[in-house]
């Protein structure tokens, strides 16, 4: 399974000195231990990224063991901007996630953002084939880190 880690809980996931880090180390657990990839792409995940220097060394050892799936970020630019032309979703501003799970099929997001999780949910126009993605928001979620979350992408 991959999963799109939303910037907003990237410390969570990563830091065990976040105060919420038992709520998302499953997620850490389950792309350490288990089958788990991190997916991402685009530029402005990109820059988000970049601004966290701290864990840089973490996700250069996830891309040497195979744990990391980066997209076109070309794609996923062109998608991100695609989505947000429709008026109804410009009040949003996780269209770089959304862009993520349509150029992937990630089934799985893990998010704190309400915002962010309410566009994943209620966008209507994912194309044929890509389903809306599952939120992780909490330990309680951690059932959704499976094998029959796996896309096509990390396959």
């Amino acid at each position: 399974m991959c999963i799109v880690i939303d910037t907003c809980c990237l410390a969570s996931v990563f830091d065990s000195d976040q105060v919420d880090h038992t709520e998302y180390e499953p997620v850490l657990r389950w792309i350490t231990e288990g089958r788990g990839k991190m997916v991402f792409g685009g530029k402005r995940y990109g820059r988000e990224l970049a601004r966290l220097k701290r864990y840089q060394r973490i996700w250069a050892e996830f891309a040497r063991s195979g744990k990391i799936v980066r997209l076109d970020d070309e794609k996923v630019d062109a998608i991100e901007e695609g989505t947000r032309t429709s008026t109804r979703w410009r009040r949003f501003n996780d269209h770089h996630v959304l862009a993520i799970v349509i150029a992937s099929g990630v089934k799985v997001v893990c998010t704190r953002d309400r915002g962010c999780g309410e566009l994943l949910k209620h966008y209507s126009e994912y194309p044929r084939g890509v389903s809306r993605p599952r939120i992780y928001k909490r330990a309680a979620h951690a059932t959704l880190l499976n094998d029959r979350n796996i896309a096509n992408v990390c396959s």
